[in-house]
């Protein structure tokens, strides 16, 4: 889960790469295997893949976002971003 973690400093951090990281991380929260993770490691999976779900709606244009109050753009999504990271790093 190490590698998810610094996949998500890096949507934060290397706003040129964005979308690329987005896809990466959505990949592989939505593939991580549940079975055998403890309580502590379910908690950390339960931010991955929420988080992952809420890049579902990130949209870098601001044309896209217009029509539609579902998607978000730059400044929610690193708000989510720094909020998951707190949960991660108080839950490892």
């Amino acid at each position: 889960m190490n590698h998810l973690i610094d996949l998500i400093q890096k949507i934060l951090n290397s706003p040129n790469e964005r979308n690329e990281n987005i896809e990466k991380f959505q990949n592989e929260a939505f593939d991580l295997s549940l079975d055998g993770l403890s309580k502590d490691q379910l908690d950390l999976a339960e931010v991955i893949k929420g988080l992952a779900y809420d890049f579902e709606f990130y949209r870098e244009s601001e044309e896209l976002r217009q029509n539609e109050n579902l998607f978000y753009g730059d400044d929610k999504l690193e708000l989510l971003v720094k909020v998951a990271l707190v949960k991660l790093n108080r839950n490892s």
